[in-house]
C-alpha cells in the first residue's frame, strides 16, 4: 500500500513539474491563458487573448499572381546587402539557452534582407491581389497603423508573401548573420543591455508593436532595423533544440523536418533576454499571434566561375577556416524549396519541407 502511494505522489509531482515549466518557459508555444499571465496583459481592461484559432490555417495561396510568381523582387532599395562571411553563431557558455549551442562558425554567403519588418499596408497589398489570407482579426487602434509591422500572421501567410515578393523568409543562419555581422555581439548595436530607442520591449510601456524604422540606434551592423524587439520574426527553419552540430558544413538551412518553425529576435510582449541575437523562439506554423510578424529575403544567383587553377592546397582556405569545397554557394533563391502549391491538389506539406 505505501509503495503505491509513493508511485501516486511521485506521478503527482512530475505532472507539476511539467505544468511549471509549461507555464513560466516563455519560449514554449504561448496559449492564451499564459500569455495573459505573464505580467502584461494585452491591454488594461485584460482582455482576451486576440489571436484568431490556428484550426484550417494550414492553406496555400489563395490564387497565382497574375503572370505567376516574381522571380526576384521588384526593387532592392529597402533591402540591406549582407555580404558573405563567417557567422560566429549561438552562445558561449552560460549567455544563453541551451538551444543555442554549442557555438561555432559556419559561412554564409551574401544575401539582401529587408531593411523593416513587412508593414500593414505592403501585406494588404498581397491581400488585395487575391494571394495572401487576411492577418488575424486584431484590435486596429492598436495593431492595424499602415507602418506597424504585420502581425496575427503565420508562418505560412509570411512564406506566402514573401513568393508574392519575389523573396523567401531568411534562413536562421542569414537572420543572425544581419543581427551580428562579424562578431558575436549580444544584440544587434552591440553589448550593452537595450533601451527603447532601440528595441520595443516589455519595459518600454507599449501594449502592440511601434511603427518601424524609428529606432535607427537599435539598427545592426549592415542597417538593418528592429531585429530585435518589436515583433517576433518568422524565418525558413524548422526548430530541433541541437541545432548547432558539431562538423556542419556552411549555409545551413536547418532540419528537412520537424513540428515547429523558428522565431527569432523578441518582441513588444517579451522581456530582453529574448531580444538577444543568439536567442531562439518556436512554435507550431499555423500560429497567428500578435507578436508574430517576418521580413524576407533575396538571394541572387551567383555569376559562372571559372574553372579553378593548380594552386597550393593552403590557397583555397578561407576565414574561419571553411573552404570553398564545404560551401554550397551556387545557389541562389531558386535552390530553396519554400515553393507555392502549383495546384488544388498539392498540399502545403508536399511544398513546404
Amino acid at each position: 500500500m505505501g509503495v503505491l502511494v509513493a508511485a501516486i505522489v511521485v506521478a503527482i509531482a512530475i505532472v507539476g513539474l511539467l505544468s511549471f515549466r509549461q507555464f513560466f518557459d516563455p519560449r514554449e508555444p504561448r496559449r492564451p491563458e499564459v500569455a495573459l499571465a505573464s505580467g502584461r496583459g494585452l491591454d488594461e481592461t485584460n482582455s482576451p487573448d486576440p489571436r484568431t484559432s490556428a484550426e484550417g490555417a494550414l492553406v496555400g495561396p489563395l490564387a497565382v499572381p497574375d503572370g505567376g510568381w516574381l522571380q526576384e523582387p521588384r526593387s532592392l532599395e529597402q533591402m540591406d546587402a549582407v555580404p558573405e562571411g563567417v557567422l560566429h553563431q549561438g552562445s558561449l557558455g552560460d549567455e544563453g539557452e541551451e538551444d543555442e549551442t554549442p557555438a561555432g562558425d559556419v559561412y554564409v554567403p551574401a544575401f539582401y534582407l529587408d531593411r523593416y519588418e513587412v508593414t500593414n499596408v505592403q501585406y494588404d497589398e498581397c491581400v488585395q491581389a487575391g494571394v495572401c489570407r487576411p492577418a488575424a482579426e486584431l484590435d486596429r487602434t492598436r495593431f492595424g497603423g499602415p507602418r506597424q509591422p504585420v502581425v496575427g500572421v503565420s508562418w505560412y501567410d509570411a512564406a506566402t508573401f514573401c513568393r508574392w515578393a519575389g523573396k523567401r523568409l531568411p534562413t536562421e543562419a542569414e537572420w543572425e548573420r544581419a543581427a551580428r555581422g562579424d562578431t558575436r555581439r549580444t544584440y544587434p548595436w552591440g553589448d550593452e543591455p537595450p533601451r527603447c530607442d532601440q528595441a520595443i520591449l516589455t519595459q518600454c510601456d507599449r501594449y502592440g508593436p511601434a511603427e518601424v524604422g524609428g529606432r535607427p540606434d537599435g539598427a545592426g551592423p549592415y542597417g538593418t532595423q528592429d531585429l530585435s524587439g518589436n515583433v517576433w520574426e518568422w524565418v525558413r527553419d524548422w526548430y530541433a533544440p541541437r541545432y548547432y552540430p558539431t562538423g556542419r558544413d556552411g549555409d545551413p538551412i536547418g532540419p528537412p523536418a520537424g513540428r515547429q518553425r523558428v522565431l527569432r529576435g523578441g518582441s513588444w510582449h517579451f522581456g530582453p533576454e529574448y531580444a538577444r541575437a543568439a536567442n531562439r523562439h518556436r512554435d507550431d506554423p499555423a500560429e497567428r499571434a500578435p507578436w508574430y510578424g517576418f521580413r524576407c529575403a533575396y538571394r541572387p544567383a551567383p555569376e559562372p566561375q571559372a574553372a579553378p587553377t593548380n594552386s597550393p592546397p593552403d590557397a583555397d582556405v578561407e576565414a574561419g577556416g571553411l573552404r570553398p569545397d564545404n560551401r554550397r554557394t551556387g545557389r541562389g533563391d531558386a535552390g530553396f524549396d519554400d515553393r507555392m502549391p502549383s495546384s488544388p491538389n498539392m498540399s502545403v506539406s508536399d511544398a513546404w519541407p
